[in-house]
C-alpha cells in the first residue's frame, strides 16, 4: 500500500499493566510486560502488511516506553497515556479489558473524518492487507 492509502485506519490497542493482578482467567503469565511484548508483534506484522502503526493505550506509558527503546522509531508503535474514567472493581473477571471502553472513547477523538477505528487484541496478527494483496 502506497502512504497515502494509509489514512482511512486507526489500528489501537489496550495494554493495561496491573502488577497486583497475576494474568486474566485466559492468559496465565506473571509477567505483565507479555501483552507489551504481543503488541510488539502486532505492530510489525501490520506494518508488514501496509497499515499504519499501531497505536498502544496504555496505563503505564513510562513502563511500555522501556520495552520499546530498541526498536527504531519508524518501526515503533504510537503509544498514548490511556485517561481511565471508569470505576472497576478489582475482582471482577477479565479486569483490565473492561477499560477497553476508555480506549474506545479516546481513540474517537483522534479519528479524523475519513478514519476508521480498528480495535484489536495484542494476540492478533495481520497476515495481509485489507485489499488482500
Amino acid at each position: 500500500m502506497k502512504e497515502q492509502e494509509k489514512v482511512g485506519i486507526l489500528p489501537c490497542t489496550l495494554v493495561f499493566l496491573d502488577r497486583q493482578r497475576k494474568g486474566s482467567p485466559n492468559h496465565h503469565t506473571k509477567n505483565p510486560f507479555s501483552y507489551v511484548r504481543q503488541s510488539i508483534c502486532l505492530n510489525k506484522s501490520l506494518l508488514r502488511a501496509g497499515f499504519p502503526r499501531l497505536n498502544i493505550f496504555i496505563n503505564n506509558v513510562d513502563a511500555v516506553l522501556a520495552q520499546l527503546i530498541e526498536i527504531s522509531a519508524a518501526e515503533r508503535p504510537l503509544v498514548h497515556e490511556l485517561h481511565v474514567t471508569m470505576h472497576v472493581p478489582q475482582q471482577v473477571l477479565f479486569y483490565g479489558a473492561h477499560f477497553k471502553l476508555d480506549l474506545i472513547a479516546q481513540a474517537a477523538e483522534m479519528l479524523r473524518a475519513d478514519e476508521l477505528l480498528l480495535r484489536l487484541d495484542t494476540d492478533m496478527v495481520a497476515l495481509r492487507s485489507l485489499g488482500g494483496r
